[in-house]
């Protein structure tokens, strides 16, 4: 090979090493651009599976909680009952689960005419008072640092009513007394999961004591004795609250078949909250005795292993011609 010609074959080689070291530099960042785009995508495509899976989620979660208020909630007083004839005691609540696909479903079925309506306290006396009284009752429970009562003029909240030609009822509450719709206008934020806990060294929440719903009658049928002596504050004694107690045990040692509505059990019962009533009314209280109840309500907590979600409604029978419900969401 001549001088010339070998000047020139180092020079295309040297040229083609030049070429081949600009490739290997195209190559590579296309590389890290395609790696890129790669993950971009599949970011965005777990992005979208996550919200499809949570929309899912969502979609029957709600179709739970209308399925379980529809099928359960109309039924509560008889669902209430049947586990009394069977239990051969007061059941002021009943909780049961049920399982939906990846969720779980707690229900709480609950007579809210077995608790102390803060309405009735307030209706009898004044904000100070009832505030007073409420901090009694819930007094080692560790919700005093959230109670905070804030009732306003007149409900604050309509119910939903069913389409009906029949005319509403009167409530026995006065119309422009404090009231209160929920447990927000009771307690300063204060999460569902606490409202249904027990409280310490009771197996009572807060949920089971409490209620701004119903006539405000206590049913005695079915209420505990802290509902019975909140509801009552300093109108009736705790012997007096102990008879009504007694009284109402005594239907539930009835043997075989036999009614509690119609036995001497029950004469004694109307006896002793006849007279309740009247000792309250000299001790200008406010106490209000029923022995059945058309109010009552159903916790639906939803959990999904990521969070759990409440719903409550309460339905309120006492016209059967417009039946109310209210719903609440956490």
């Amino acid at each position: 090979m001549t001088m010339p010609n070998a000047r020139i074959f180092r020079r295309r080689r040297r040229r083609l090493a030049r070429r081949r070291g600009y490739v290997l530099v195209m190559v590579l960042a296309l590389l890290v651009l395609s790696a890129t785009l790669m993950v971009a995508v599949g970011r965005a495509a777990m992005r979208t599976a996550i919200a499809a899976r949570s929309a899912e989620d969502d979609l029957q979660r709600r179709w739970a909680v209308a399925s379980c208020r529809k099928a359960v909630l109309p039924y509560a007083e008889q669902i209430l009952s049947a586990l009394e004839q069977e239990r051969r005691q007061p059941a002021p609540r009943f909780e049961t689960s049920l399982h939906l696909g990846r969720q779980t479903l707690a229900l709480v079925i609950a007579d809210e005419q077995a608790k102390a309506n803060v309405n009735a306290l307030l209706d009898g006396t004044d904000q100070a008072r009832a505030d007073s009284r409420l901090r009694q009752g819930l007094a080692g429970s560790g919700l005093l640092n959230r109670l905070r009562l804030r009732p306003t003029y007149g409900p604050v909240i309509r119910s939903i009513q069913t389409p009906t030609t029949g005319p509403a009822t009167r409530p026995l509450l006065s119309t422009n007394a404090l009231h209160v719709g929920s447990f927000g206008q009771i307690f300063d934020d204060l999460p569902p999961a606490q409202l249904l806990r027990p409280m310490p060294g009771s197996r009572i929440a807060a949920a089971d004591l409490l209620t701004c719903w119903g006539n405000g009658a206590v049913n005695v049928r079915r209420a505990t004795e802290a509902a019975l002596t909140l509801a009552a504050g300093r109108s009736l004694t705790g012997v007096e609250i102990s008879r009504l107690i007694d009284a109402r045990n005594k239907l539930f040692e009835r043997k075989g078949n036999e009614s509690s509505f119609d036995t001497p059990a029950a004469d004694n019962l109307q006896d002793a909250m006849n007279k309740a009533m009247s000792q309250s009314i000299r001790n200008r209280g406010n106490l209000g005795l029923a022995e059945r109840s058309t109010c009552h309500s159903l916790w639906i907590v939803t959990r999904t292993g990521r969070r759990d979600e409440y719903d409550l409604f309460v339905l309120d029978q006492a016209n059967v011609n417009r039946p109310q419900v209210w719903a609440f969401s956490w």
